[in-house]
């Protein structure tokens, strides 16, 4: 079984526990592509907390740590909740900024939050799978 969270549903008068879902029966559910990759030189971020259709105006900055084609760590001076929702451009050295929309998905005690990606244009999708496969073949 993956991992466990807390979610506050609407219309649900306690926590509800979710988990990530591994597998189904005995099969196993291909994750080793999505796994995160820890990068050699953190990728910047800024960021903006996304309140419903609203990209709040307030930005702050990032680091992104390790990445995924699905998500990513980072490190974020600001304190974040679970579910929250961002919008992050990316900064890749010698690169045109990257645009991400993506979910807080935990935050652990130490400063570094989990996402997941929520919104890719196809230019994007692309461009992380190639620095995902670049790490892992060691480019």
């Amino acid at each position: 079984m993956g991992a466990r969270l807390a979610i506050d549903a609407k219309g649900a008068r306690e926590p509800i526990v979710v988990y990530d879902l591994r597998g189904v029966g005995d099969e196993n559910l291909p994750d080793a592509a999505d796994e995160a990759v820890p990068l050699s030189e953190p990728i910047r971020a800024l960021c903006h907390v996304v309140e419903g259709k609203r990209v709040e105006a307030e930005v702050f900055g990032a680091e992104v740590i390790e990445l995924s084609s699905h998500g990513a760590i980072v490190l974020s001076p600001r304190r974040l909740r679970p579910l929250s929702n961002l919008k992050l451009e990316l900064r890749p050295p010698d690169q045109d900024p990257v645009e991400i929309y993506a979910k807080v998905v935990s935050v652990a005690p130490g400063g570094s939050v989990t996402l997941r990606f929520t919104s890719l244009p196809a230019r994007v999708d692309r461009w992380l799978r190639d620095v995902v496969e670049g790490v892992r073949k060691g480019a």
